[in-house]
């Protein structure tokens, strides 16, 4: 299970994303709750929320995203679940990744700024700069999505 924990992401980044996507598959197949939810304090984050998270990027990317966010607000779900405060920043995090990538850009920018919150709030500064560097990237990429989406909208408008 950790095997292909660890495998998935490397597939991802590398663009093979349908192999990223069976290691996330198999992962999760693996995953026993009992068994493996411990070991998120050893790796730092759940490893079925971190696989749900980026079979949910694979999907996306694949061209599945309405499965790609069903994925991502199981991760979130889960991650609340635990409770484990490492696994919910992450997963709060990575499924904004999906919400902005499905153009569910207030979603987006709750998680984030959930995330961010909860990282200032535990002290958790690493995570609380991975939010804060979300923001930045996120609105420098709205800056540019949105004007377009607005111009393309009035003229649909016009249009009819």
């Amino acid at each position: 299970m950790i095997g292909h924990r660890i495998t998935a992401p490397s597939l991802l980044y590398s663009g093979e994303f349908a192999m990223s996507r069976q290691h996330c598959d198999r992962a999760i197949a693996l995953y026993n709750p009992a068994e493996h939810r411990q070991l998120a304090t050893r790796f730092g984050q759940d490893v079925r929320v971190t696989s749900l998270l980026y079979r949910s990027w694979a999907l996306w990317l694949l061209g599945y995203p309405e499965s790609s966010l069903v994925d991502a607000e199981h991760a979130v779900a889960d991650a609340r679940e635990i409770g484990q405060d490492a696994t919910l920043i992450y997963s709060l995090l990575y499924a904004s990744w999906t919400d902005l990538n499905c153009g569910k850009y207030p979603a987006a920018e709750a998680r984030l700024d959930e995330a961010v919150a909860l990282a200032n709030q535990r002290g958790a500064f690493y995570w609380n700069a991975v939010g804060t560097m979300h923001r930045g990237w996120f609105s420098a990429v709205l800056s540019r999505i949105l004007p377009i989406a607005m111009r393309i909208e009035t003229r649909l408008l016009r249009a009819v």
